[in-house]
């Protein structure tokens, strides 16, 4: 009879992601995401470039990072720092409920220095893609007449992160070029939990966590042709090491006899290989004058290539298609080139425009971005502010969306160590 009861509640865990709408919950998460093995992907880069839609394969300018393209570490000649923290909030509808979310994260982390006349190094931390969800509902059902109380909840903690160590350097007047290493992290942790309060109170409990190493590498160019700056890069992965635990654990008692709790635990370890997904990226930039700089990138996620021999998620992933990514952008700067310049004429004023295709084949993604580069004292660095909004959806889940908007700062410090023989007045 208790396995019975038992194999009954296990039934019951399913039904979690389609009640997960009604619940409110302390961290965000994409909902949509749980189809996707390591959750919705999210762009890497500095405050810079994110305020432009994401634009940076084809601009260059040591603030926007090498993260993107490590060709453009060819044109640093001084000390870079980059931080960026994101506050975040998330409205998750469906037909009939609406829940809200919020979460505070840190983006990214770069730091590069020159070399002298022998190009640049620098090393970069940057977060892509979370998996933090936290979820709990209570029910009751009738089972032959006996009323329960059930609570259930999932509770999930994780995302990928990537370290990355690149070098660059300008062989050419016009033309960079530069490559870069990086060790790529996923960790994933799934807690599922039953509790059943009755005659016979049961707590089931199933936990997995799931890791993924790769080492991976990245090289990229860009080149300039008068106003204009062409830029291409791409990213490889390695197989990777992929490790699983499963874990599952209850405790039985019965409340109207004396019996002793019974607890039993089973715990298995699995592993195998990952491979992560390639991308290609493709960008320009171009000054319209000293005030205007646009720019646009096309981003190529091959996650048809994208193989684990373990699901990395709850339940069985979509089937995964390439995602593209199209970003737009403009920079206006008043007056840059004035000698004594009022500092609201050299402030950055920032918009952006992204529209990407998901790995769901129908699953897409917008968003829109405003911000501004504030000038620190002696041109020493820019102090990046700039908000996000946007909507996600799948065609195949009608009725669902996430909306999300944003609020991020960044900031960017430069020391410039030795004078460049190319600079002169």
């Amino acid at each position: 009879m208790k396995e019975q009861l038992r194999m009954k509640y296990l039934t019951y865990i399913p039904v979690v992601l389609a009640l997960f709408f009604a619940v409110p919950v302390s961290s965000q998460f994409s909902n949509l995401g749980l189809q996707y093995p390591l959750g919705v992907p999210k762009l890497s880069g500095t405050g810079s470039s994110l305020s432009l839609g994401g634009c940076a394969t084809g601009i260059s300018n040591d603030f926007f990072g090498f993260t993107k393209n490590p060709a453009n570490l060819g044109v640093m000649n001084r000390a870079i720092f980059s931080g960026l923290l994101s506050l975040k909030f998330m409205s998750l509808n469906d037909d009939i409920t609406n829940s809200q979310h919020t979460s505070f994260e840190p983006n990214s982390f770069l730091f590069s220095f020159p070399l002298a006349k022998y190009g640049a190094i620098g090393v970069a931390f940057n977060q892509l893609s979370a998996t933090d969800l936290i979820f709990k509902t209570d029910t009751s059902f009738s089972i032959r007449g006996n009323q329960i109380s059930t609570t259930r909840g999932i509770v999930s903690d994780g995302g990928t992160t990537e370290w990355q160590l690149g070098y660059g350097l300008t062989p050419l007047k016009n033309l960079r070029v530069g490559i870069a290493y990086q060790r790529t992290y996923f960790k994933n942790s799934w807690l599922r939990y039953i509790k059943n309060d009755i005659t016979l109170s049961d707590s089931l409990v199933d936990s997995t966590n799931v890791t993924v190493s790769s080492n991976g590498f990245s090289g990229g160019v860009m080149y300039t042709i008068d106003k204009l700056t062409l830029g291409l890069s791409g990213k490889y992965y390695t197989k990777g090491s992929l490790s699983i635990k499963n874990s599952s654990w209850g405790v039985n008692r019965y409340v109207d006899t004396a019996a002793v709790p019974k607890e039993q635990i089973d715990s298995t370890k699995t592993s195998g290989e990952a491979t992560l997904a390639p991308v290609l990226s493709l960008g320009a930039s171009y000054k319209l004058s000293p005030a205007w700089l646009v720019a646009a990138d096309v981003d190529i996620t091959f996650w048809e290539q994208f193989h684990t021999d373990k699901t990395l998620q709850y339940g069985k992933p979509a089937e995964l298609s390439n995602a593209v990514n199209v970003s737009i952008g403009t920079q206006y700067i008043p007056a840059p080139n004035l000698l004594t310049p009022k500092y609201y004429e050299i402030i950055q004023y920032r918009g952006g425009f992204r529209f990407t295709r998901l790995p769901g084949s129908e699953a897409y993604e917008t968003a829109l971005t405003l911000g501004t580069g504030l000038p620190l004292k002696q041109g020493g660095g820019i102090f990046d502010l700039y908000i996000e909004a946007g909507r996600r959806w799948d065609k195949r889940f009608s009725g669902l969306s996430e909306n999300f908007f944003g609020f991020s700062i960044g900031l960017n410090g430069g020391q410039k160590w030795f004078q460049s023989t190319e600079e002169g007045y």
